[in-house]
């Protein structure tokens, strides 16, 4: 794989301030899996909720964006 088709490949996002690179194309539950496993189960049970830079929820299922932040917090509960 040449340097060209690695970059092309690969996204740079952040979830609760840790820098990630991720394939692209990841949905954003394949982004919260490389943050964290554990972090990941409690989003899929409903404990978690994933919310974008400006507090709006988002769906673990939504596609990952290039330079998004996110931000992991108790179901319920808001971005502060």
């Amino acid at each position: 794989m040449n340097l060209f088709t690695e970059l092309n490949t690969k996204m740079r996002i952040t979830i609760n301030k840790k820098e990630l690179t991720i394939f692209k194309g990841a949905k954003l539950l394949d982004a919260v899996r490389a943050y964290s496993r554990m972090s990941a189960k409690k989003l899929e049970s409903g404990y978690l909720a994933l919310f974008d830079r400006y507090g709006f929820r988002t769906e673990s299922d939504g596609p990952a964006r290039e330079g998004g932040h996110y931000y992991l917090r108790v179901a319920g509960k808001s971005k502060t």
